[in-house]
């Protein structure tokens, strides 16, 4: 959504922070950021130059631009979405929208007021938003008491999905109820993960205020769904109750009402780990849909391996879940965007990461329905991806990483979660007794490798200053394990 808001040089200057965030040495050039950007290096260096100024106005230069190399100067630099917070805070656009979320009853001369603009100004930037909301079906208009025209479904959607995109933890109001909801959640859930936790906590929060302001959800029936391994509704329905998350509500058919909608969101948010239906009870029988099934006899005959029972289970629910869900809401969001995954995912195995992307292409295609779904939420087709991702994985055999080094039992156990943690795959760090007779994948240790292993890759753990950020070491396991993964891609 940024593009919507921001300016075109806002944009570029967003990008050169992540182009400069992806590189392993955190430095890049002025030449390589004008080739990826597709301009000027002039251009490159104004931008860059406008980015050290926004920092330096933060109080905390974090970058530094000399001899044509933008390098970061702090040693905890900003994150990418820190600068996209910080540039969506001025921009008008933004500021409306915000507005039209949490001044329900406004109008056109309070609007400029308070944004100090002109009602020419105020016109075109509203001309701008209306184009883009029209995608979620939402419409607004600032001669009504209510400026928000759509289904209440969709409202909440776009500001969820909006408020996600920006900074999710500023628009999450600290409440006992939401403290009872996330003790719930979790008690649902004990293995929830951070994200799938903040994305409903801030379902919980836009309902509960939408509902202060008496906008319900009309239709019940567009949010029944069948019941999740987790929780069934009933029971969710008569513990949420406890939380009194509804205490706006007029009765009780409409807190019921509401809650059969975060049933729903609950259900196509929080979904179940490959790992964790082994240890569920389910039935699979359930949770039938037909695009499912004519994509799981598809990847039967593309994918080069075997689906067990357990992967077509994982993708039956999963993507029950997520046709459901994309059945009843429609935008341009970013709420399924994956895209760092499917970028390390790609790095890792680029062959597997190609042959994935020619399955899910192919089967849209030939199917008319996925077509129409990826039409209502363009980006959900990266959850497809990511379930492929899981289960390639599933089918590789582990990397096996030699460590020797004279180091601490402490500094030794931080060198091995830095391994694992780069890779997606299995990863086991081995001694040579337990290697026994056979050669380890890597060797990461402070002298040199034994004769026996001169031909296994070999990282010196003498060259590192163990207060860098180990990018030298997190490159050689991306190598390692493309090299090892590409040779054993169709066993």
């Amino acid at each position: 959504m940024r593009e919507i808001f921001l300016e075109k040089e806002q944009n570029l200057m967003l990008r050169i922070v992540e182009e400069l965030y992806k590189s392993p040495t955190r430095e890049i050039t002025c030449k390589d950021l004008a080739e990826k950007l597709a301009i000027d290096k002039r251009s490159v260096s104004r931008l860059i130059n406008d980015i050290i100024d926004c920092s330096k106005k933060q109080g905390n230069p974090h970058f530094v631009y000399e001899k044509n190399i933008l390098r970061e100067l702090a040693p905890n630099p900003p994150h990418p979405q820190e600068l996209l917070n910080q540039m969506l805070k001025m921009s008008i656009k933004f500021q409306i929208i915000e507005k039209l979320f949490f001044e329900t009853n406004t109008n056109v001369l309070k609007m400029c007021y308070d944004l100090n603009i002109s009602r020419s100004v105020f016109q075109r930037r509203v001309s701008e938003l209306h184009r883009f909301m029209k995608t979620f079906d939402i419409n607004f208009t600032f001669y009504s008491n209510e400026p928000l025209r759509g289904d209440e479904s969709q409202i909440r959607y776009f500001f969820h999905s909006l408020f996600w995109e920006v900074k999710e933890s500023e628009y999450i109001k600290e409440s006992p109820e939401l403290q009872n909801v996330t003790t719930l959640l979790l008690n649902i859930n004990p293995d929830i993960d951070y994200f799938t936790l903040k994305r409903l906590q801030l379902s919980v929060t836009i309902m509960q205020h939408r509902t202060k302001y008496h906008h319900y959800i009309m239709r019940k029936e567009r949010f029944i769904i069948e019941d999740h391994p987790f929780i069934g509704f009933t029971e969710f329905y008569n513990k949420m109750k406890t939380t009194n998350i509804f205490s706006y509500c007029p009765d009780e058919a409409t807190a019921e009402t509401e809650c059969r909608y975060l049933y729903f969101v609950f259900c196509g948010i929080d979904l179940i780990p490959l790992s964790k239906l082994t240890r569920i009870n389910y039935d699979i029988n359930k949770y039938h849909d037909e695009i499912v099934e004519t994509y799981l006899d598809f990847l039967q005959i593309e994918l080069p391996f075997k689906l067990t029972n357990i992967e077509k289970n994982y993708i039956k629910i999963n993507q029950y879940y997520l046709h459901k869900t994309i059945s009843v809401f429609k935008g341009h969001t970013k709420v399924y965007g994956m895209e760092n995954f499917s970028a390390k995912f790609q790095n890792l195995m680029p062959r597997d990461y190609q042959k994935m992307l020619e399955i899910i292409d192919v089967f849209s295609a030939k199917n008319s329905k996925i077509r129409e779904l990826k039409k209502r939420i363009p980006s959900f087709y990266q959850v497809y991806g990511m379930i492929l991702c899981i289960i390639f994985a599933n089918h590789k055999q582990k990397l096996k990483v030699l460590i020797q080094t004279k180091v601490s039992p402490l500094q030794l156990e931080f060198i091995s979660w830095i391994i694992k943690s780069v890779a997606l795959f299995p990863i086991e760090v081995v001694t040579i007794a337990s290697l026994g007779k056979e050669e380890p994948d890597a060797i990461i240790s402070d002298y040199i490798p034994p004769l026996q292993y001169k031909n296994v890759p070999f990282y010196n753990l003498s060259t590192i200053a163990y207060n860098d950020a180990f990018s030298g070491l997190e490159l050689f396991i991306c190598n390692i394990v493309d090299g090892k993964f590409m040779d054993t891609d169709n066993e």
